[in-house]
């Protein structure tokens, strides 16, 4: 098994254990609360993280069978590296700048279900076996596309690392919005 890999699923094994911890005890009222229409709940972190993941599901399930067939752009050797190098270095958790989520990844206006972290967990946990299942393919070496744009390409390697590196930023981003004044106690 790939070290790096193994090092990826026990970190996405830590954020399921750390969602439950951080999360998991809010109430329906702390889940939704955010501090004006600009910003996320920390149910809205969580809701976004599920539509992301749950969006490049496909295309791992596809690899998992052995049955991935790459696109046009996953075939132009320079796409993947830079690509890759450009999602991984906006996404990084200690990356204060602030992003714009794809239209598709956004979480809705409205409240979230009060069972959203475990639909959270679930999703995780889905990620994580699709993870331990390519543990014997070359994952640096097969390139998939983004769900949020075809054209966009990044090795399977590539597609944990950001999963992960976003969980954690969104996972930022949530205990800052429980650091308000307003956060309901």
């Amino acid at each position: 098994m790939n070290s790096e890999l193994s090092s990826l699923i026990s970190a996405a094994r830590s954020i399921n254990e750390d969602a439950k911890t951080l999360f998991g005890n809010l109430s329906e009222a702390q889940l939704n609360w955010k501090p004006d229409a600009e910003n996320w709940s920390v149910g809205q972190c969580l809701e976004h993280l599920i539509a992301a993941m749950s969006k490049g599901f496909p295309a791992l399930e596809s690899v998992v069978k052995g049955d991935y067939k790459p696109n046009i752009w996953a075939k132009l050797p320079f796409l993947p590296k830079f690509f890759g190098g450009q999602i991984l270095q906006a996404i990084l958790p200690e990356n204060k700048k602030k992003q714009k989520a794809p239209s598709a990844f956004r979480p809705a206006n409205s409240n979230v279900s009060p069972n959203i972290v475990g639909d959270f967990v679930a999703n995780q946990q889905k990620l994580i076996e699709l993870m331990e299942a390519t543990q014997n393919v070359e994952t640096d070496k097969i390139v998939i596309s983004s769900p949020a744009a075809s054209f966009i390409t990044y090795t399977l390697f590539d597609a944990y690392k950001i999963s992960v590196y976003h969980a954690r930023r969104h996972f930022r981003q949530a205990q800052n919005v429980m650091k308000l004044d307003g956060f309901p106690s």
